[in-house]
Order: C-alpha cells, then sequence, then structure tokens
C-alpha cells in the first residue's frame, strides 16, 4: 500500500452514515476539513453509487480529491481523482471509501472515510401477475449468486391488509393458488453460509 493512503488511513476520522467528517493532515496551516456525503452507504450489488467531497474550502487557486476503495481485507478496488466519483460495486460485502482534499494554500490537506456495505440482491419471476381466483402462479427466485455452501429461499404472502396468508414456504421455487380475489404482496428471502449473506425481494399480485 503506498504512503499516500497510508497516510490518508491514519489521519481520517472513521464515523458511519452519509456524511462523515474528516480532519486536516498534519503541517495544515489552514486547517482545512471535508466531509463524504453518499447517495447511501447499503448499496445493493449492482447499484451505482456517488460519493461527493463537501465542505473543503481553504481558498488558494485550486483544489483537487484524490478518491480510494478498499475492500474488507485492505485490497484496493477502485481509485480517481475529482470532486466527485461514482461507482458500481461488483462483490458484495464492506468496504472503505477514503478521500485527500489538497489545495495549494499551505500545502492544505484534509481526509475523510466512509464506511459502505454492499447487499446481496435477489429477483422474483411470476408466471403471471394478474391471476384469476383459484389459478396456480409459479414464482422463481432468480439471481441471487451468493458465496458458500449452500442457498435457502424462504417465501411468504400477505393480503393488502399485510396479514399472512401463507408463510414457512422453502425453497427456489414457489406454486400457490389464491383463493380470494385482491391485492397480495409476495416476499422471499434468500440466505447462505457465505458471513450471513442475505438478500430480500417482493412483487405484487393482483387477483382477479
Amino acid at each position: 500500500m503506498s504512503d499516500h493512503l497510508n497516510s490518508t488511513r491514519r489521519t481520517a476520522l472513521k464515523l458511519t452514515g452519509g456524511l462523515v467528517a474528516g480532519s486536516a493532515l498534519i503541517g495544515s496551516a489552514t486547517a482545512a476539513s471535508v466531509s463524504i456525503a453518499a447517495t447511501t452507504t447499503s448499496p445493493s450489488l449492482g447499484d451505482r453509487t456517488t460519493f461527493e467531497a463537501v465542505g473543503y474550502n481553504p481558498g488558494g487557486s485550486y483544489t483537487q480529491y484524490s478518491w480510494s476503495i478498499e475492500d474488507a481485507d485492505g485490497n484496493d478496488v477502485y481509485g480517481e481523482w475529482g470532486e466527485a466519483i461514482s461507482h458500481t460495486f461488483s462483490s458484495p460485502g464492506d468496504y472503505t471509501v477514503y478521500v485527500i482534499a489538497s489545495s495549494d494554500v499551505d500545502d492544505s490537506r484534509a481526509t475523510a472515510q466512509i464506511d459502505v456495505t454492499v447487499d446481496e440482491t435477489v429477483d422474483i419471476e411470476a408466471s403471471t401477475d394478474a391471476p384469476s381466483t383459484g389459478e396456480t402462479v409459479s414464482f422463481e427466485a432468480t439471481n441471487y449468486a451468493a458465496e458458500g455452501g449452500y442457498t435457502q429461499y424462504s417465501w411468504s404472502i400477505d393480503d393488502a391488509e399485510g396479514n399472512s396468508v401463507s408463510s414457512e414456504n422453502w425453497g427456489q421455487t414457489l406454486d400457490y393458488s389464491f383463493s380470494n380475489p385482491g391485492v397480495y404482496t409476495v416476499y422471499v428471502i434468500a440466505s447462505s453460509d457465505y458471513s450471513g449473506s442475505k438478500a430480500t425481494e417482493n412483487i405484487k399480485i393482483g387477483v382477479n
């Protein structure tokens, strides 16, 4: 790891949330500070997340921002320059986003960092979303690609008032016949034995 990044990690203030403040590096005459604003700190896998450096205003003729992202093992997964960056995380897990802000005013520099947790995703495919009463609808959980030795899927169905009409259904697929007309919500929870990985999804079904 570079001295540049090590310096950032030693001096950044590690907080949580969508806006995280940092501190000035030793030697800064202006004691400038910078914060990171994030569109979210818990994106789903494949979501594009934007990070922006805010609150850095030491004056001077220019400012610049250096970004880096590390995974939970301290490996660099991304680096970029600019006041704001956008990144799509390709793997679930915990990440730390760092920024170094600098200007030409007495070599003023400030740092901040923010923690991000990328969640697994799962989708639901239904044979129809507008069945008739008594018609069997087939549901399938798809696009869940967690690592680990096994995956499991738990299904439940609520009516429009939030009352459970079916639960404790297991398996990647579910076949269900709705006995009454109305709007229902079908939920799936996908999980694996890899670090407690879990993803959830739901869809609406209108029964005629």
